[in-house]
C-alpha cells in the first residue's frame, strides 16, 4: 500500500495535462469510442483508426474498450483519463511488490516496489493516454506471474486456465506481452536448479499451462490477422526509412546504450530517439560498441550471479536475484528491440515499463545488501534514489501539459530532434501561424526528411489556410509517395478545381473514388469537378453515388444536382431535385432559403 500510494502521489501532476500526441488521436479524434453502442464494432477494428490503421499493426481491444468506457463516463475529460492511469500505475506497483515477495525477502520486495513506483522512465506511460496499453499488459502479466508462483499444489488445469486467461488479456492489451511464457519459464528456472536435460521433464510437468497458452495465442493470432488483414508490416521508425533496406544491427546496437541509461540513470527523457539522437549508420560507432559491451557485461554478470546464487524462494536474498533481474529486462524488452523485426520506433520509453521490473529488482537487491553491510550508507542511498527518482518523475509531468509544451521541452533538451520540430510546426500551423510553422517544418525536413503523412498534413494546413499553390505541391508529393491513400488526391482535386485546373481536378477525384468508393466526399468532389468542367450529366451520376454513400449534407447535394439538371435543360428533374432538397432541409434556414431562391429562379426562367 505504501509503494502504491507513492506511485500515485509522484504522478499527480498528470491530472492537469491535456491530451497530447497519440493520446488525442486515440480519444478525442476517434469517433468510434464516443458512443458505447459503437464499441462492439470498434473492438473488431484496428486500434489505430484512420487511413493507416492496418499498417500500424496495432489491435489492442482491451485498451480501446478502456478509452470508450472512460469516455462514456466522463466524456472529453483528460483529467479522468490521466487519473485512471495514475491509479493503474499504483495497482501495478503493488503487484510488483507482491511478485518480488514470492522470490525475495520483504525488504527487497518493498524497496523494489519503491524504485518501480518512482522510476522516471515510466513518465510517458502515465502522462500519455496510450500508456494504458502498457499498464494493462503489465498488470495482467504480473498477475499471471503471481498466480503462477503462488500455487502450492501441482499445476492443475484450473490454474493453467486462469494464467492463460490473464495471458490473453495481456496480449490483447499490448502485443509485447506475448513474451509472458518466457518470463514464466525464467521464474521457474530461478526457483529451481534446471539443467538443459531437465527442460523436457519441466515442460511435461507444465504441459497444461504451455499447451493452453500456445492454443490461446494461436487463436489471438488468427483473430489479429482477421482484424488487420495481414501480419501488418509496420512502417520504419520516423526518419529511418533506410533501415528497411539496409542491415539494421549497427543502428540497433546504439539503442542498447540508451536502454541501459534509461534503466539506470534516467535523467534525460525524450519522446523521440530519431536520427538526430540515434543516427542510422553503416558500421560500428562508439555508441554501438558501447551497447554491445554493456550487453556482454550484463549477460556475463547475469550468468555469474545466477550460478553462484542459490535457488530463489520467499524470503531469499540470493545474488541470483541480480541475474534474474537482468534476464527479465532482456526478455521483456525483446519485442521492441528491433532484432526480430523492425518496429515503428527505434527506442520508446513507455516500452520499458514491464522490463523495468528487472531493473527495480537489481536496485533493490543492491540497496538492501548495502544496508546490511553499512546501515547508514544503505539507508541514505535508498532515500536518495527514491527522492531523486520521485522528483524527476514529478517534474516530468508538466512537460506533457499540451503539445506545444511537449515539443518545446523536447527541443530544449534535444534540439536535434526532427520529430520535435515537425510537431512544433504542426502546432503553429494549427494556430494559423504560417511563417513560424513553415520554419519549424523546414528545420524538421533538414534533419529527417519529409515523410508522406507529414507532406499530407502540411498540405492540409496550407489548403485550409487558402494557400492553394503550395498546398498542391505537398499534396502531390504525398500522393506520389503513397498512391494507395485517398486523402491527398481528394484535396488535390478540390484545390486544382479552385485554381481552374479542371482536368487535374477530375483526374485526382476519379483516383480518390477508386481508392475509397465508400467515402461520400470523394464522389462529391468528382461531381464538383465534372460540373465545373461542363459535364453535368456525369456530375449528376457522381452526386447520386455521393448520396448513396451517405453524404453528410444531402440537401446541399440535391441543390447541386438541380443546378446540373438546369444546365442540361431538364426542368422536371431540376424541380424534383429541389423538392428532394426541401424534404431533407430539416429546419435549416439557410438551405431552405437557397431552395426557395432556386425554385423562384427556375419558375421565372420558365
Amino acid at each position: 500500500m505504501i509503494a502504491a500510494a507513492l506511485a500515485m502521489v509522484v504522478h499527480l501532476g498528470a491530472l492537469s495535462n491535456d491530451f497530447t500526441r497519440d493520446g488525442q488521436f486515440l480519444t478525442r479524434d476517434d469517433p468510434g469510442i464516443h458512443k458505447l453502442s459503437n464499441l462492439p464494432q470498434r473492438l473488431l477494428e484496428p486500434s489505430w483508426h484512420g487511413s493507416t490503421q492496418r499498417e500500424v499493426g496495432a489491435w489492442r481491444p482491451v485498451a480501446t474498450a478502456t478509452y470508450a468506457m472512460i469516455w462514456g463516463v466522463a466524456g472529453d475529460s483528460p483529467a479522468t483519463f490521466h487519473g485512471v492511469s495514475i491509479v493503474m500505475h499504483g495497482a501495478v506497483t503493488a503487484l510488483v511488490v507482491l511478485l518480488l515477495a514470492q522470490l525475495a525477502s520483504p525488504a527487497i520486495a518493498f524497496v523494489g516496489g519503491l524504485v518501480f513506483a518512482i522510476h522516471p522512465v515510466h513518465s510517458e506511460v502515465i502522462a500519455n493516454v496510450p500508456g494504458m496499453s502498457e499498464l494493462w499488459a503489465a498488470m495482467f502479466a504480473l498477475g499471471a506471474c503471481l498466480l503462477h508462483l503462488r500455487g502450492k499444489t501441482s499445476y492443475g488445469l484450473g490454474r493453467a486456465v486462469a494464467v492463460t486467461f490473464l495471458f490473453c488479456l495481456a496480449v490483447l492489451s499490448k502485443e509485447g506481452a506475448a513474451i509472458l511464457p518466457a518470463l514464466l519459464f525464467l521464474l521457474d528456472a530461478a526457483r529451481q536448479e534446471l539443467t538443459p536435460k531437465d527442460v523436457p521433464q519441466y515442460l511435461w510437468s507444465r504441459g497444461p499451462l504451455y499447451g493452453l497458452m500456445a492454443a490461446a495465442f494461436g487463436l489471438i493470432f488468427v483473430a489479429r490477422m482477421g482484424v488487420l488483414g495481414t501480419l501488418a508490416s509496420t512502417p520504419p521508425p520516423f526518419g529511418m526509412d533506410l533501415l528497411a533496406e539496409i542491415p539494421r544491427f549497427w543502428t540497433v546496437t546504439q539503442a542498447w546504450t540508451h536502454y541501459v541509461r534509461l534503466m539506470v540513470f534516467p535523467l534525460d527523457l525524450s519522446i523521440d530517439y530519431g536520427p538526430g539522437i540515434i543516427p542510422v549508420v553503416f558500421g560500428w560507432t562508439f555508441l554501438g560498441l558501447s551497447g554491445v559491451a554493456l550487453a556482454i557485461l550484463a549477460f556475463s554478470g547475469a550468468g555469474i550471479t545466477w550460478r553462484r546464487g542459490a535457488a530463489l524462494r520467499e524470503g531469499s536474498t540470493s545474488i541470483r536475484l541480480v541475474g534474474l533481474g537482468v534476464l527479465w529486462a532482456a526478455v521483456a524488452v525483446l519485442p521492441v528491440a528491433n532484432l526480430l523485426y523492425l518496429s515503428p520506433v527505434i527506442v520508446t520509453e513507455r516500452s520499458l515499463y514491464l522490463p523495468s521490473v528487472g531493473a527495480a529488482l537489481i536496485a533493490a537487491w543492491g540497496l538492501t545488501r548495502l544496508e546490511a553491510l553499512r546501515p547508514r550508507v544503505g539507508v541514505t542511498c535508498g532515500l536518495v534514489v527514491v527522492l531523486a527518482g520521485g522528483i524527476r518523475s514529478a517534474t516530468r509531468m508538466p512537460d506533457w501539459r499540451d503539445n506545444e509544451t511537449l515539443s518545446t521541452s523536447l527541443l530544449e533538451h534535444f534540439p536535434e530532434s526532427g520529430l520535435g520540430w515537425q510537431q512544433l510546426g504542426e502546432h503553429y500551423l494549427s494556430r494559423d501561424e504560417v511563417t513560424r510553422g513553415l520554419r519549424a517544418y523546414q528545420v524538421s525536413v533538414g534533419l529527417v526528411g519529409l515523410r508522406w503523412d507529414h507532406s499530407l498534413s502540411l498540405g492540409q494546413h496550407l489548403y485550409r489556410l487558402g494557400r492553394l499553390e503550395p498546398a498542391l505541391y505537398f499534396l502531390r508529393r504525398s500522393w506520389e509517395e503513397r498512391p494507395d491513400q485517398y486523402q491527398a488526391p481528394t484535396l488535390v482535386s478540390d484545390a486544382a478545381r479552385r485554381l481552374g485546373r479542371l482536368g487535374e481536378a477530375t483526374a485526382a477525384a476519379r483516383a480518390a473514388t477508386l481508392l475509397a468508393p465508400e467515402n461520400a466526399s470523394t464522389h462529391h468532389l468528382l461531381a464538383q469537378a465534372l460540373s465545373a468542367d461542363g459535364r453535368p450529366r456525369q456530375a449528376v451520376a457522381a452526386r447520386r453515388r455521393a448520396l448513396a454513400a451517405g453524404y453528410a449534407a444531402p440537401g446541399r447535394q440535391w441543390l447541386h444536382a438541380a443546378a446540373d439538371f438546369i444546365t442540361m435543360g431538364d426542368t422536371v428533374a431540376a424541380l424534383a431535385a429541389i423538392d428532394s432538397a426541401s424534404v431533407v432541409a430539416n429546419g435549416d434556414a439557410i438551405l431552405t432559403a437557397d431552395v426557395d431562391s432556386l425554385r423562384t429562379t427556375l419558375s421565372v426562367g420558365r
